[in-house]
């Protein structure tokens, strides 16, 4: 009979010293041949190498659409990828006003003269490390955004890399997982929602958690709180969704916690909150109208979850299809058929390995449960139907009302996708150690290369993109004749997909000038404005011209293709018009 490797000293050390302390082990005390504690230095730095040049094809042969044209390109439609735009684009912006004003992040130049208007809709303060030194060396708002959904692409891909590869010790774990990560349904049925696409922060610190608990380092406690804390800021719905399952996890693991980890866990809360507490705080007083579709009560239909979109090559011959289509009933949320056998594997690794003292898979299985019961939403959805039976996030919502504004709860799907990447990467190690025992040899690569290759076939589709036109030209007419002067633009809507579609453009267009606007397009509406933007909305009328006078608003700028025949006529007889395109009509009252 082959003996087994010999222990590594270190490692044998720092996991003997685990053990006393009632700690489950993180990979097995017995380094395998292939495992990344036994590779040498140079064989390390050509798979890391080998690692990231295979994300970077991923990340760009699946953006190829969004890279041929950086700066007149936008992912899936012209609705939220624009309001992405220039919501970045706002945040950039208002750094330079921090040094008078404190609250300067959550200012807008939308819903004037609501203070700190920002918050009625997704911000993205999360974002300004990376986005903050691709505007200094000048890159265009468009290309701005598109480039963060290119990090966030790649940035999630490695994140998840390295988990992979820090849980089970194996360097092909982690390109599983990795693939697995950055191949998310849900990353490709919100394609136009960058809070979503940027997963970056919540995967290093999930990595920074896993050696954080495995160290027992405080240093690294801190990490993972503080890109908690920034991947809470970047998406609210991260920390509304996720918060129950990582604590029903953190209960279940109780028996595995010590004092040092308690403290640690202390310490990465106290930061994580000092990030988002401010924010949330805004968010949460915000005095706004929800209207009777928005809130919590939206679900999940089941059928989601057996669904993928058409350009899955091979799940598409066994589970319904759909293609990308804006604001749909249906989300393509099944993670593949490769991806499910892994996870399958992994929960299996936990039954047989005798070397896991309780088993690790065992937290991520908790934790995706979990994600799974939030994200089906408030009631059962099956095929459209509602049933009447409330399904436990519903009861969160009764008992917890301010999670009431959070109306997504497909965004758990992410949680999910996190929990199945780490469940791959032990299905891996199961299946490299029946291929090791069954072969008599210390380490087999070629079975686990197959799946790696597997996924990459079974998972690849490209991310759809639509062409932007630029900035319209009267805002920067406007920026330079009228500086900071207050506007309203005209039609002005909030109900339709069109209303969406047409303000989400006129902020857009406000990138070039920072123009004040009355109107806008958010989650939901400040309750100061809900009522005169109705009368606004009448403008040339009496009532209309009265109150924009007592906002001090003396500019409306009218967007002539959008406006109706009759419209047309009556804009085109009035006087005081000061400036003219074939898009947009400037008027001073």
């Amino acid at each position: 009979m082959e003996r087994p490797a010999a222990p590594i000293p270190a490692v044998q050390k720092v996991e003997r010293a685990r053990v006393s302390r009632g700690a489950p082990l993180l990979r097995h005390p017995r380094v395998a041949e292939g495992s990344w504690a036994g590779t040498k230095r140079r064989t390390r730095i050509i798979q890391e190498a080998f690692a990231v040049c295979l994300l970077a094809i991923l990340t760009i042969g699946q953006l190829i659409t969004l890279l041929s044209d950086l700066s007149g390109r936008v992912p899936s439609d012209l609705i939220d990828p624009l309001y992405n735009v220039w919501s970045v684009a706002l945040s950039v912006h208002q750094v330079g006003a921090l040094g008078h004003d404190p609250a300067a992040l959550l200012g807008s130049n939308t819903f004037y003269p609501t203070p700190h208007a920002a918050i009625y809709g997704d911000v993205f303060i999360g974002l300004l490390p990376l986005s903050l030194p691709l505007h200094v060396i000048g890159v265009d708002p468009v290309a701005l955004t598109n480039i963060l959904v290119v990090l966030s692409f790649f940035l999630s891909g490695y994140g998840a890399f390295l988990l992979g590869r820090q849980l089970t010790g194996l360097y092909l774990a982690g390109l599983c997982a990795a693939i697995v990560f950055i191949e998310a349904p849900v990353r490709w049925d919100h394609a136009g929602h960058l809070s979503v696409q940027s997963s970056e922060w919540l995967i290093f610190g999930v990595w920074a958690l896993t050696i954080a608990w495995s160290r027992d380092s405080l240093r690294w406690w801190s990490v993972a709180g503080f890109l908690g804390g920034l991947a809470a800021v970047t998406n609210l719905y991260i920390l509304a969704y996720l918060s129950l399952p990582a604590l029903v996890t953190a209960i279940v693991g109780m028996r595995h916690w010590t004092a040092r980890r308690l403290r640690g866990a202390i310490l990465a809360t106290v930061i994580g909150l000092g990030l988002v507490i401010p924010l949330v705080v805004v968010y949460l007083g915000r005095q706004a109208q929800l209207g009777a579709t928005y809130g919590s009560t939206a679900s999940t239909d089941v059928i989601s979850l057996l669904t993928v979109f058409r350009e899955r090559l091979v799940d598409q011959l066994l589970v319904p299809t759909m293609s990308h289509v804006p604001l749909s009933a249906i989300d393509a949320l099944f993670p593949g058929c490769t991806v499910l056998t892994l996870t399958a594997l992994g929960v299996r690794y936990r039954r047989r390995s005798p070397d896991h003292q309780g088993g690790m898979p065992l937290p991520w299985i908790v934790f995706g449960a979990c994600c799974l019961i939030v994200m089906l939403g408030h009631h059962l959805v099956i095929a459209g139907h509602a049933f009447s039976l409330i399904l436990p996030w519903g009861l969160v919502i009764a008992l917890v009302h301010p999670l009431d504004a959070f109306r997504s709860p497909s965004q758990a799907a992410i949680g999910v996708s996190l929990s199945c990447s780490a469940l791959c990467a032990y299905g891996v190690m199961t299946l490299e150690q029946a291929w090791r025992h069954r072969c008599k040899r210390r380490y087999v690569w070629w079975p686990v290369t197959l799946v790696v290759a597997l996924l990459v076939v079974e998972s690849w589709q490209q991310l759809p993109a639509v062409p932007v036109a630029p900035a319209a030209k009267g805002d920067a007419w406007l920026g330079r004749h009228y500086p900071n002067q207050p506007a309203l633009a005209l039609p002005l809507g909030t109900t339709t997909p069109r209303d969406w579609l047409e303000q989400t453009r006129i902020m857009y267009d406000s990138t070039a000038s920072w123009t004040p606007l009355v109107n806008g397009q958010a989650s939901v509406v400040p309750d100061t404005l809900h009522a005169p933007l109705v009368i606004f909305a009448t403008y040339p009328s009496l009532p209309a011209q009265r109150m924009l006078r007592q906002l001090g608003v003396h500019l409306v700028v009218v967007y002539w293709p959008w406006m109706s025949l009759p419209r047309r006529r009556l804009f085109a007889q009035m006087c005081c018009r000061v400036y003219e395109d074939s898009l947009q009509w400037i008027y001073r009252i």
